[in-house]
């Protein structure tokens, strides 16, 4: 699939499939045969891209003499969108089984085994309900004399996934091969018309057979290859069965800037290169896309989203980002409640007016929302204090998330770490901050009974036994104590603990009797400079 250059406003995105075309109701079904390549173009209300589309038309279609070698691409390259150009790659299989026994990915004059180009905004073939594009002046073959006029690259087997660099325009293209190699072909920006040698060719040496119309004419090696798993010479970090193309990475991971990274779908390989020396650069990058959850096999696509963050999906159909390592913070410590936020790059970073703090309005548990003042430039090693009236209330699942909007709209990349409390992440209930709910929290909670806790920020008030955040150590707040009490040290535990469980409609009476129960010194929280 593929968006529009101009989908924000006009609402268009295209599909390529595969559609079985034997029965009276088409599906989609790659695996059988016969069957054709569509590509259709639908339109939908930008407004409200979940509505059913408001319309749709095909834009090219072609039948498929085989059930494999079928896995068509489709994408725009940036650099031409820049300028208001709305041509349509598209890349297609040999027409299937081995060996090319059509002899297609030889002759430029049909489409198989070639890159096609379009231009989507144009109609050519007017009347003609399948074709619905233009031809691009300077496709190659437009005049249609040596090629069709749609070519812009041939002599291609499979090739499985393509791309562009968003940098300057240059196509990368992930080619299966037969029995030997699997390639990495280049189509540099501005030109056109390459062959890139099957079945002549595969990977960087000849594959002489007949009957192919003889040699390849300027045949264009790959940049890269590399062998089959067990083929003679292969080193296992760098051998595979189905390559799988990849994208050139210009994201936020100042290692990878420039790197092209690609995989091999059989054997779970994910590998880097430079394109400017790939055999001198390349690299086994498997250590580093280890998932936090899962594991990352067969992978089947590459993209980039609009941060530059590289995602790759599998063949279970997972979907995984790789982000580099925060270096905006947020340190949150788990006694206090207090946050800090730090730069930690190597620069400043500007931001003026003041840094917004946003939460859930209704939810007692999180600070409000509000400002902590100007901000004009956050300088490197730099660090504030996030609130000052508020604080965070501790989360058992420790699950605050910090997104950093700059005034441009650009989203710079931030983590929460959490520290204090020896590391042990907070429990519900656990008012002293040591790790557990016992005893020591019941002290702490019936010393600040009934006291007055008004104008205290949300995590000192916390810290004074109001568990329910409604500024107060009442009646409401006793009756959650003793069920986090239970839930945290078994059924009855907190009953145990003080001998006897007052009713609710006796809590004052009560509340005097357990002061007589607890004889051991009282334990406050100290608030002092809790939040600066």
């Amino acid at each position: 699939m593929a968006f529009h250059p101009e989908f924000q406003t006009n609402g268009k995105l295209y599909v390529n499939a595969a559609v079985n075309h034997t029965g009276p109701a088409p599906t989609v079904d790659s695996r059988v045969s016969p069957f054709k390549t569509v590509v259709r173009e639908y339109t939908v209300d930008v407004n409200n891209p979940a509505l059913p589309v408001t319309g749709s038309r095909t834009i090219l279609t072609l039948d498929q003499p085989a059930a494999n070698h079928n896995g068509s691409w489709i994408g725009f390259n940036p650099q031409e969108s820049a300028q208001g150009i709305h041509n349509l790659y598209i890349t297609q299989g040999d027409g299937g089984d081995q060996h090319d026994p059509f002899n297609y990915a030889q002759n430029p004059n049909n489409w198989y085994g070639t890159v096609m180009r379009v231009d989507v905004d144009g109609d050519d073939f007017a009347g003609d309900a399948d074709k619905n594009y233009a031809i691009p002046a300077d496709n190659p073959y437009a005049d249609g004399v040596d090629g069709a006029p749609e070519v812009w690259a041939w002599g291609l087997r499979n090739p499985w996934r393509a791309s562009f660099d968003s940098a300057n325009g240059d196509m990368y293209i992930g080619d299966v091969g037969q029995g030997w190699y699997e390639e990495v072909n280049l189509i540099p920006a501005g030109t056109s018309g390459q062959n890139f040698g099957w079945r002549l060719r595969e990977g960087p040496v000849a594959t002489p057979t007949g009957g192919v119309g003889g040699p390849s004419r300027s045949a264009v090696d790959p940049i890269y290859a590399y062998l089959h798993f067990g083929r003679p010479g292969a080193n296992p970090d760098f051998a595979g069965n189905s390559v799988t193309g990849g994208v050139l990475y210009r994201g936020p991971i100042q290692e990878l800037d420039g790197r092209y990274i690609f995989a091999d779908n059989v054997f779970g390989q994910i590998w880097s290169f430079d394109p400017a020396n790939p055999l001198g650069t390349v690299q086994n990058m498997n250590s580093l896309f280890t998932p936090d959850e899962g594991q990352i096999f067969g992978v089947t696509s590459f993209d980039l989203d609009e941060n530059g963050n590289l995602l790759i999906v599998d063949g279970a159909g997972g979907l995984y980002t790789l982000l580099a390592n925060a270096a905006l913070t947020l340190t949150v410590n788990r006694e206090t409640g207090e946050m800090t936020f730090n730069n930690f790059t190597d620069g400043s970073i500007d931001a003026t007016g003041d840094w917004q703090i946003l939460s859930g309005p209704s939810d007692p548990f999180v600070f409000e929302e509000g400002a902590i003042g100007a901000a004009p430039t956050f300088a490197d090693q730099q660090g504030f204090q996030l609130s000052a009236a508020g604080g965070w209330i501790p989360s058992p699942n420790e699950d605050l998330v910090l997104t950093v909007t700059l005034g441009d709209g650009t989203v710079v990349p931030a983590s929460v770490e959490y520290i204090g409390n020896d590391g042990v992440p907070y429990v519900a209930g656990d008012i002293d901050f040591d790790g557990e709910v016992s005893f020591s929290d019941w002290v702490v909670f019936n010393d600040n009974h009934l006291t007055d806790i008004a104008g205290m920020s949300p995590a000192a008030s916390y810290g004074h036994g109001d568990l329910d955040g409604d500024g107060d150590n009442d009646f409401d707040d006793f009756r959650l104590f003793q069920q986090l009490f239970d839930s945290a040290n078994g059924a009855g535990a907190f009953a145990k603990a003080i001998g006897a469980v007052p009713e609710p409609s006796s809590l004052l009476i009560g509340s005097v009797a357990i002061l007589a129960v607890v004889s051991r010194p009282q334990r406050r929280v100290s608030v002092d400079g809790l939040l600066a």
